[in-house]
């Protein structure tokens, strides 16, 4: 499911049992902005495919930029919001097992990291580590 069905099929269903009305808006938000910027990664990508674009070698290197920040921190901090906006409520009102909202809160706290990225390249590490299990989990 995507996360611009996903992320209100939580906050519908969170805010009638545990969600609170600030982390329902917090999760909303994230999945919401989560699939927002992986459609502009697939939009960029797209138009990195098409004839004549590839040509231009600073057009393509700063199309794959632009791709790169939606695809990566673009993505993972929103993905980082939205796990930490479910799993918080789920670890204080233990809906679930105690170790999934904290596995949940540890993918989250790599996602805040991989912000850091901007700056320093060995924090791309934190990428991977968010989308893969934020995005297959």
């Amino acid at each position: 499911m995507s996360g611009s069905g996903f992320a209100p099929l939580v906050c519908l269903a969170g805010s009638r049992r545990w969600l609170e009305v600030s982390v329902t808006r917090l999760t909303l938000y994230g999945g919401l902005a989560a699939s927002f910027a992986l459609t502009c990664c697939s939009i960029v990508l797209w138009v990195m495919a098409r004839p004549g674009v590839a040509d231009d070698v600073l057009l393509t290197k700063a199309l794959y930029y632009v791709s790169f920040g939606f695809g990566g921190f673009g993505y993972s901090v929103p993905l980082a919001l939205l796990m930490s906006g479910v799993s918080v409520p789920l670890l204080f009102h233990r809906v679930l097992p105690k170790w999934i909202p904290i596995l949940g809160l540890i993918v989250a706290g790599f996602g805040v990291v991989s912000w850091l990225s901007l700056e320093f390249a060995p924090a791309m590490f934190f990428i991977p580590l968010t989308r893969f299990p934020g995005s297959y989990g």
